[in-house]
C-alpha cells in the first residue's frame, strides 16, 4: 500500500540518492554532459540540505512497505510555490504518484512554478501546467519553464455557466422581439425548417414503428429512406423529439435549438479551458471566457443557420475535434478518431469539412505543439483520420451511392468553379472604412516588425502596457467607426447585417463574428508578447480557412461541387472559430503580463465583453429579421396546429376504412414533405436526397417538379391512375392559386372531415401491375405532357389507346399585348385570348412550354380558372368539362407586363379510352402488400410487371423463390421480368445501394482501431 508522508531528517540521504538515480536514468538522456555536472552539483550541494534543514525545501515522499518510491521537494509561499525535485522510481510510474504528491504538498498554492525537464513536459501539461516559453538552456540543463495558476472552481464553473446562459438570453431575447413561441404567436417555422425539416422530424415515430430505416413510400412515389435519415436526422439530439407529436413538434424543434446553441457554447467553453493552444488561464480568462464563447455561439453563421438547426451539430463537434487534434498530436489518442467517425455519421457533409479542418488544424498545432511536446507525424495523423472515415463506412458509403443518382449527378464542378472568384460585395464593404483603416494600421505594423528593428525583449518590459494600449486603440476606432456608419447610413437593426464587419447577405458567405473579435484576431499578428512561429501559424491557419471566400475553385471544393441553394458558405462556421480562438489566444497573451495594471486589463476586458454582447444580440435580431423578409415569414403556431388537426382527422378516416397498400394526395400543401408528418404515402417531396430520373419524368408528364422537389400539382386522372393515386384530399380552405380539384365521373366524394373533403379515385391502379413486354425506356419526342401520357398509357397496354384527343381548332386574339422579336415573348399588360370550338366530350386540359416564363393567370369564359408559370403551376392545368361543339374563350391575361411560351396543347380526356386502359391493366396481380422495404404480389401473368416506384439497383427480386432481373422501365421505373406461365409469386427487398461495402469498410475500420490500441498499449508498455 502506498504512504505518502513528509520526508524524515534521517532520510534524506536516500530521497537525493533517488533523484540522482532517477535523473541518470530518465532525464541524463535529454542533456548534454555539463547539465548533468550541474544537476549532480545542485542535488548533492549542502545549500540544497541547509535549506531543507530550515524548511525552505519541504520533501515529501511516497513509501511502498517503507520503500521510498517517489519526492518532491517545494520552496516558497502558498501564494507562489515552486517545484525544486519531483522524481519517480521508474518501475512506479503511471501510477498516479506524482499527481499525488503535488497534491498533497499543494493544495493551498495560489501559483506553482517549476522548470520542467524535457521529458516531463507531457506529465506537467496533464497536470494543469502551461509552458512559458520554448526549451530553455542553463549551464547545460535544459528545461521548458512552466506553470499553474489555481483558479477557484468556483470562478470556473461560474464561467462555464455563463458562456451557456449569455448567447441563449441573447436568443432569447431575438425569439421575444420576434415574437416568436413562448413570446407570441409565432413558431420557430421558417423556409426549410418548415417545408422539411418538421416533417422529416415528425417522421421519426414512422422510422421505429413502421420499420422505414432503407425505404419509405411517402417520398415521390417511394425512395431510399437511409440516405434522407443519413442525411437530417442521425443527430443525437433528435431521441428528444421522440417525445413530442406531430402538433406539438415546432415546439420540440425550438427545444433542440436552444439545446444545441447551449451545447455549442458549452463545448468551446471548456475545450478552450484545457487547450494548449490557449495558454495562461489566469482570472481574466475566466472573466473574458463567456463573451468569447458569445462570439462563436453567435457567429454569424449560427444566426443564419437557426433555420437550419441540424447544421449546429457541425459547430458542436468543431471545438471538440480541434481539441482531440492537440490531444492526439502529443499523445496519440483515439479520442479523435471516434469524434472524426461521429460527425461522418451524423451528417457525411459537415463529417467532409470537419475531417478537412482536421487535417489542417494538425499541420498548425503540431507546429505550435512542437515547440513544447514531442508531436506525431503527419502520415500517423493521417493514418488516425483514415480510421475514423472508415469507421462511418456504414453510413457514409451509401449515402455516397444515394447521392450518385441525386445531387452529385448534377453537379458540373468544371462549368461553375471560377464563378466565385472575386465576389467579395465592394458596396457592402465600402461600408467597412474600419476595417480598411485599421488594415492600414496593421500593415504598417507588421511591415515594422519584419523589416524594421523593433524592440528588444528588455524594451518591451519597461514599457509592458503599450500592447494594450494599441489594443485599445483599436477598439476606439471600431466603436467610433461602428457608431458612424450604424446611424448614418440606415437605421439599427435594418443595417445590422451591413455594419458589421464580414457579413454577407445576397447568396454571399456568412462571416460575421463581430468587429471586436476580427479586431483581435487581426492583432494576433502584432502581438509581440507570444512567440513568433506560433503567432504566425495560428495566422496562417486562418489564412487557409479565408481563402475559400475569394477563391472560386476552393470554393466550389468545399461545397462538393455544387453551388450551394440560398445557404451559401457553408464552412464559415469553421472560419469564425479559427477568429474566435485566435481572438483568445491574442487576449490571454495580453493579459497574462503581470506588470500590466488591473485596472487597464478590467477595462480591456469588460469593453471587449461588452461589444461582443451588444454586437452579437443587434446580429442576432436583424439575421431574424433578415430571414423572415428573404425566406417567408415565420409561420404562425397555431395554423401549423390546425392543420396537423384537420388533416390527420381526414387521414384517421382513411386509415380505418383501408388495410392495404394505398396513395394519397392533396390539392393544397402545408410543405411538400405532409405525407412525412401525416403517414400517407404520396408524389410530393422535397429534400437534398431527391430521385433525379424520375423527377426529370415527372416534370415531362406534367408535374410540377424541379431539381429538388415534385409535387402533385399538374396531375391529371391518367397519371393519378398509372401511380395509384387512390385518394384525393381538397379543401376550399387550403387550396390556393386558383388550384381546385376536378370533381368528374371518375372520383366519388366520399365525405367531409373537419374540413377536408375525401375523394375516392375508382381508376387507381394497384401499386404492381403487369404491362406490355416492350416496355421499357419510354422514346420522348414531344415536350407536350398530355401527347407523352398518351405515349405510356399506349406503350404499357402494347396497342393504340389514346386517352387525350387534341383540340386543334381555336383562335388566338392579342389584347393591349404586342410581340416583341428581340425578346421572343409578348409585352404589355393585357391579355392572349384564345376561342376554341371544342371537338371531343370530356375534361379539357392545357399546357405552355417557356424557358424564361413570367406568372400569368387564366380565365375560361370571364371566370378565374387558375395561376401559372408559378413555383406550384406550371404543368398542365385544367379547364374544365365541356361537350363536343360549344365553344370557349381561354384567356391568359399578364399581371407583369409580359407572357412568354413557345407553344400551346388543349386536350380533351377521352373517358372511353381511360376506362379501357384501366380495365386492360386492372387485376393482373392481386394479394400485394408493402411495409418498411419490403413488397409482395402475385401475378397472373408472365412479361413485365410495372411497380409504380422509383428504379434503383437497390431493390432484389426474387420471383417463384428464384431471383428475377429487375430493370429500368418507363425513364425512371422498376420493371421486373416474369418469365412462365401461370401465377408467379413475387418478392421484393430494398437495401440501400453500398450498403455492404459499407459494413466491409467499417469492420476493416474497427480492425484498424483494435489494431492501433492494441500497438500503443504495447508501445507504451516497451517503454515503460
Amino acid at each position: 500500500m502506498l504512504v505518502y508522508r513528509s520526508i524524515l531528517t534521517t532520510e534524506y540521504d536516500s530521497a537525493v540518492a533517488l533523484c540522482k538515480h532517477v535523473f541518470d536514468t530518465e532525464v541524463a538522456p535529454h542533456n548534454i554532459d555539463q547539465g548533468k555536472e550541474t544537476f549532480a552539483k545542485f542535488v548533492l550541494s549542502d545549500d540544497l540540505k541547509i535549506e531543507y534543514i530550515n524548511g525552505a525545501q519541504r520533501f515529501f515522499g511516497c513509501f511502498d512497505d517503507n520503500m521510498m518510491v517517489g519526492i518532491i521537494s517545494v520552496k516558497g509561499k502558498p501564494s507562489h510555490s515552486h517545484i525544486s525535485l519531483l522524481f519517480i522510481l521508474p518501475e512506479y510510474e503511471k501510477q498516479g504518484i506524482g499527481r499525488q504528491l503535488i497534491n498533497a504538498t499543494l493544495k493551498d498554492a495560489k501559483k506553482i512554478t517549476v522548470n520542467a525537464s524535457i521529458n516531463a513536459v507531457g506529465f506537467y501539461s496533464k497536470q494543469g501546467f502551461h509552458s512559458q516559453s520554448d526549451v530553455v538552456t542553463e549551464d547545460g540543463l535544459s528545461f521548458v519553464p512552466m506553470i499553474k495558476n489555481y483558479i477557484n472552481r468556483n470562478i470556473k464553473l461560474f464561467s462555464s455557466v455563463m458562456s451557456v446562459v449569455l448567447p441563449i438570453s441573447i436568443v432569447s431575447f431575438a425569439l421575444l422581439f420576434m415574437r416568436i413561441s413562448p413570446f407570441g404567436d409565432k413558431s420557430i417555422l421558417i423556409y426549410d425548417l418548415k417545408s422539411q425539416y418538421i416533417d422529416f422530424y415528425n417522421s421519426l415515430r414512422h422510422i421505429f414503428t413502421d420499420n422505414e430505416w432503407f425505404y419509405s413510400f411517402s417520398r415521390t412515389l417511394g425512395g431510399d429512406n437511409f440516405t434522407l435519415i443519413a442525411y437530417y436526422l442521425l443527430s443525437p439530439f433528435n431521441l428528444i423529439l421522440l417525445f413530442f407529436n406531430e402538433k406539438t413538434m415546432a415546439d420540440g424543434v425550438l427545444l433542440i435549438y436552444l439545446l444545441k446553441t447551449a451545447a455549442v457554447a458549452l463545448t468551446f467553453s471548456i475545450c478552450m479551458q484545457k487547450s494548449r493552444i490557449v495558454k495562461y488561464r489566469t482570472f481574466m480568462f475566466y472573466g473574458i471566457l463567456p463573451a468569447i464563447t458569445t462570439a462563436y455561439t453567435l457567429c454569424g453563421f449560427a444566426a443564419s443557420y437557426s433555420m437550419n438547426v441540424f447544421w449546429l451539430d457541425a459547430m458542436i463537434l468543431l471545438p471538440l475535434i480541434s481539441f482531440a487534434v492537440e490531444k492526439a498530436a502529443i499523445k496519440k489518442k483515439n479520442a479523435y478518431v471516434l469524434l472524426i467517425a461521429l460527425a461522418c455519421i451524423i451528417n457525411f457533409y459537415f463529417g467532409f469539412l470537419l475531417t478537412l479542418f482536421a487535417l489542417t488544424a494538425f499541420m498548425s498545432y503540431s507546429k505550435i505543439l512542437s515547440l513544447s511536446y514531442k508531436v506525431i507525424s503527419f502520415a500517423t495523423f493521417l493514418r488516425m483520420t483514415a480510421i475514423g472515415v472508415m469507421l462511418s463506412g456504414i453510413v457514409t458509403v451509401p449515402v455516397f451511392f444515394g447521392l450518385l443518382g441525386t445531387k452529385l449527378s448534377s453537379t458540373n464542378p468544371l462549368g461553375t468553379a471560377f464563378e466565385w472568384i472575386g465576389y467579395t460585395d465592394s458596396v457592402r464593404m465600402f461600408k467597412f472604412l474600419f476595417v480598411f483603416a485599421a488594415a492600414i494600421i496593421l500593415a504598417l505594423t507588421i511591415i515594422k516588425e519584419i523589416i524594421g528593428k523593433g524592440e528588444s525583449e528588455k524594451e518591451r518590459q519597461l514599457k509592458p502596457q503599450s500592447e494594450l494600449q494599441k489594443l485599445l486603440t483599436f477598439l476606439a476606432i471600431a466603436v467610433i467607426s461602428l457608431t458612424i456608419i450604424a446611424f448614418g447610413f440606415d437605421s439599427l437593426l435594418d443595417s445590422a447585417a451591413s455594419f458589421v464587419p464580414l457579413v454577407f447577405n445576397n447568396e454571399k458567405p456568412t462571416l460575421f463574428v463581430t468587429i471586436t473579435v476580427l479586431v483581435l484576431a487581426l492583432y494576433l499578428i502584432v502581438n509581440r508578447n507570444m512567440q513568433r512561429n506560433k503567432r504566425l501559424w495560428l495566422v496562417a491557419f486562418a489564412a487557409v480557412w479565408f481563402l475559400p471566400n475569394i477563391v472560386g475553385i476552393l470554393y466550389l471544393f468545399l461545397h462538393m461541387g455544387q453551388q450551394p441553394l440560398s445557404y451559401p458558405g457553408r464552412y464559415s462556421f469553421i472560419f469564425s472559430f479559427i477568429l474566435v480562438q485566435n481572438a483568445l489566444v491574442c487576449v490571454v497573451y495580453l493579459f497574462r503580463r503581470k506588470t500590466v495594471r488591473e485596472y487597464l486589463k478590467i477595462t480591456t476586458a469588460a469593453s471587449i465583453t461588452l461589444l461582443i454582447i451588444l454586437s452579437t444580440a443587434v446580429n442576432t435580431v436583424a439575421t431574424f429579421k433578415y430571414n423572415e423578409s428573404v425566406y417567408y415569414s415565420f409561420s404562425v403556431k397555431q395554423d401549423y396546429v390546425n392543420f396537423i388537426e384537420q388533416n390527420k382527422a381526414a387521414v384517421s378516416e382513411l386509415e380505418t376504412a383501408e388495410s392495404g397498400f394505398y396513395r394519397v394526395e392533396k390539392t393544397y400543401n402545408r410543405s411538400l414533405n405532409d405525407a412525412y408528418t401525416l403517414g400517407t404515402n404520396g408524389i410530393s417531396h422535397y429534400s437534398s436526397m431527391y430521385e433525379n430520373e424520375l423527377i426529370n419524368t415527372l416534370n415531362l408528364l406534367g408535374f410540377s417538379a424541379s431539381a429538388y422537389w415534385a409535387q402533385y400539382s399538374g396531375s391529371t386522372p391518367v397519371t393519378d391512375m398509372l401511380f395509384g393515386i387512390n385518394y384525393v384530399l381538397s379543401s376550399d380552405e387550403y387550396n390556393d392559386s386558383g388550384r381546385r380539384f376536378y370533381q368528374q365521373s371518375l372520383y366519388a366524394k366520399l365525405k367531409t372531415v373537419s374540413g377536408i373533403d375525401i375523394y375516392k379515385n375508382n381508376n387507381a391502379l394497384p401499386l404492381a401491375y403487369m404491362v406490355g413486354d416492350s416496355f421499357g425506356a419510354v422514346a420522348v419526342e414531344t415536350s407536350d405532357p398530355l401527347v407523352l401520357q398518351n405515349l405510356y398509357v399506349n406503350t404499357m397496354l402494347g396497342y393504340e389507346c389514346n386517352v387525350f384527343d387534341s383540340e386543334t381548332d381555336f383562335s388566338l386574339e392579342a389584347v393591349d399585348m404586342e410581340y416583341s422579336a428581340e425578346s421572343a415573348r409578348y409585352i404589355g399588360t393585357g391579355a392572349l385570348k384564345y376561342e376554341l370550338d371544342i371537338q371531343h366530350d370530356g375534361g379539357l386540359y392545357m399546357f405552355l412550354e417557356s424557358y424564361s416564363p413570367v406568372p400569368i393567370k387564366i380565365y375560361v369564359n370571364g371566370i378565374f380558372v387558375s395561376d401559372y408559370f408559378t413555383q406550384d403551376i406550371c404543368g398542365t392545368a385544367y379547364l374544365g368539362e365541356f361537350g363536343k361543339g360549344e365553344n370557349v374563350i381561354v384567356e391568359l391575361s399578364a399581371i407583369n407586363g409580359a407572357i412568354d411560351y413557345t407553344f400551346e396543347s388543349f386536350q380533351t380526356l377521352n373517358y372511353v379510352n381511360l376506362q379501357k386502359a384501366y380495365d386492360a391493366l386492372y387485376k393482373t396481380t392481386n394479394n400485394i402488400t408493402a411495409s418498411g422495404n419490403k413488397i409482395t404480389a402475385n401475378a397472373n401473368a408472365s412479361g413485365t410487371l410495372f411497380l409504380s416506384l422509383p428504379y434503383s439497383a437497390g431493390w432484389e427480386a426474387v420471383v417463384d423463390g428464384k431471383k428475377a432481373d429487375i430493370f429500368n422501365g418507363g425513364n425512371g421505373f422498376l420493371c421486373v421480368r416474369l418469365e412462365g406461365e401461370g401465377t408467379h409469386s413475387i418478392s421484393l427487398t430494398y437495401i440501400p445501394i453500398g450498403m455492404g461495402y459499407g459494413i466491409a469498410i467499417s469492420c476493416m475500420g474497427l480492425l484498424c482501431l483494435i489494431i492501433s490500441i492494441i500497438g500503443h498499449k504495447t508501445e507504451n508498455k516497451k517503454n515503460k
